[in-house]
């Protein structure tokens, strides 16, 4: 990802459960979210159990994908924090600015709700 095109607003700081990857939805234990989570926003670093590390709440920021998405997808979260899809009911979490295939870090706006 252009690293020009991350604009993160707020940032929060929080402590790892677990292995946390960076560009990952998290969620408020600190740890990856899993499929039809809600999430605190979007790791800006790796961290190890224990480790604190920031989360980026507010903003465009860099988010690794679980599919090929196109431009302006709404994004949910997979079983290991990745962006998939949004379907249905499941938590609206970003939108991606560009298209992206599986394993891509693409920029994504967060969504509050």
């Amino acid at each position: 990802m252009d690293k020009s095109l991350s604009r993160p607003l707020l940032t929060l700081t929080s402590t790892a459960s677990g292995a946390v990857n960076a560009n990952r939805f998290i969620d408020y234990s600190g740890t990856e979210t899993t499929t039809n989570e809600a999430a605190m926003g979007i790791s800006l670093s790796s961290a190890q159990d224990g480790e604190s590390f920031p989360v980026a709440t507010h903003g465009i920021v860099g988010i690794t994908l679980a599919a090929t998405l196109a431009a302006g997808s709404l994004l949910s979260s997979s079983s290991d924090g990745k962006g998939k899809s949004q379907f249905g009911s499941e938590p609206k979490l970003a939108r991606t600015l560009v298209a992206g295939t599986s394993g891509d870090i693409v920029p994504a706006i967060l969504i509050t709700s």
